[in-house]
């Protein structure tokens, strides 16, 4: 199976800085989310991964490739802990970039991946959404695909006062199956008093090929202009009429990265996770909110 990551977006919820710095590439601790979700594939076993990009964003590609020239640099300094780091971004994989020439949806950003990943299934995240602790969701979901060999979404648990904010699922439990559900009908930011469930769907899936011929063929009955857009929910839609889709509870803690709240929680919460640095940053943390919240040179000075 190929992993797809969809990273072709503007970043309009991150702005100013996304002007001139893609999302996926804004750091959380000392890693940017786009290594986070690449990190959770390597733990589902997939090498072989795409990502889909726009003209905004070679800088993506520049991050995975191998820089000749700072790693001697380094060499010559024998600075080994930083070519080290350098080092843990070269993946052993094998990453191949597309780009999307005109927004026109998800949907149709996924499709620019079929040539690639042909009549097999594909496991797709979406960076926006971080996710902490283990199994990873790419994990679950791929499991749950080898079982049920149908299209699998990812269900995530909010406060009913959110779902307007997101795709909402209507499920029914399987009898046979603690591990997922059978999805009824997505609604797509629905208000709260109609949304069937408090289930969202968040930024990790795993499609069939019959997710690219529904795309496809919705794709081409709209003529699709430069300004026409097609979502994954109208092509999940299509598939859940045939009851060839099923959702999975994730065990993992989910961030909202694309939000500017979402965004500095994910980096304080990952920042405590530091391997070298967490302890302190958590020290720093108690003293700066026994300071109610006020800085102070004292203070400062140990960071």
């Amino acid at each position: 199976m190929k992993g797809l990551i969809v990273a072709a977006g503007y970043g309009t919820r991150m702005l100013p800085l996304t002007k001139a710095i893609p999302k996926e590439l804004l750091p959380l601790a000392d890693r940017p989310a786009l290594e986070l979700v690449v990190r959770e594939f390597i733990e589902a076993g997939i090498t072989d991964i795409i990502i889909i990009t726009s003209r905004r964003k070679r800088v993506l590609e520049d991050y995975f490739d191998v820089d000749f020239e700072l790693e001697t640099i380094l060499s010559t300094k024998n600075d080994h802990t930083k070519l080290q780091l350098l080092h843990s971004t070269s993946f052993n994989l094998n990453i191949s970039f597309i780009r999307q020439p005109r927004m026109q949806g998800s949907a149709h950003a996924i499709t620019l991946a079929r040539p690639f990943v042909g009549k097999e299934p594909v496991a797709v995240a979406y960076p926006d959404d971080i996710f902490i602790g283990s199994p990873s969701p790419i994990t679950e979901l791929t499991k749950i695909y080898q079982k049920t060999r149908k299209n699998v979404v990812s269900l995530y648990e909010v406060p009913r006062e959110e779902v307007h904010r997101y795709g909402v699922a209507k499920t029914k439990r399987i009898s046979n199956s603690t591990e997922y559900l059978d999805i009824l009908d997505m609604i797509e930011k629905p208000r709260i008093e109609e949304a069937p469930s408090n289930l969202i769907v968040p930024g990790r899936y795993v499609f069939t090929p019959e997710f690219f011929e529904i795309a496809d063929q919705i794709l081409s009955c709209q003529q699709a202009s430069e300004t026409s857009e097609v979502t994954q929910t109208e092509v999940l839609k299509e598939l859940i009429k045939e009851n060839k889709v099923v959702g999975v509870p994730l065990s993992s803690v989910r961030i909202d990265t694309g939000k500017k709240l979402g965004y500095f929680i994910a980096q304080t919460v990952l920042s405590t996770l530091h391997e070298e640095l967490g302890q302190q940053f958590k020290q720093f943390l108690k003293n700066f909110v026994e300071n109610d919240f006020q800085p102070s040179k004292k203070l400062l000075s140990r960071a």
